[in-house]
């Protein structure tokens, strides 16, 4: 799920429908950059979803389920911009 996801606008797509689909509340817990002054470096930003599955998203129909998880991304920059992202997942 939002594996292989290139470009902008595929993931704004793909966030588009994650927010739609779970109804989602996202708070902002914890963000960190090292970005040299050419911008390049890593960064990332933990967040707290707050989500109910309420629509079909990515062939998953919906189930009414809720939860909270938290997440943290780690993005890769590259001349001020984000050029990789992770959203490791812990088993």
């Amino acid at each position: 799920m939002g594996r292989d996801i290139r470009g902008r606008e595929a993931l704004k797509n793909w966030a588009s429908q994650f927010v739609n689909a779970l109804k989602s509340r996202v708070d902002l817990v914890d963000e960190f950059e090292a970005i040299d002054a050419a911008g390049n470096g890593r960064a990332f930003f933990t967040m707290c979803l707050h989500w109910k599955q309420e629509e079909e998203f990515m062939g998953l129909k919906p189930t009414g389920r809720e939860g909270t998880s938290i997440k943290t991304m780690i993005l890769t920059v590259k001349d001020g911009k984000a050029v990789r992202w992770m959203l490791p997942t812990i088993l």
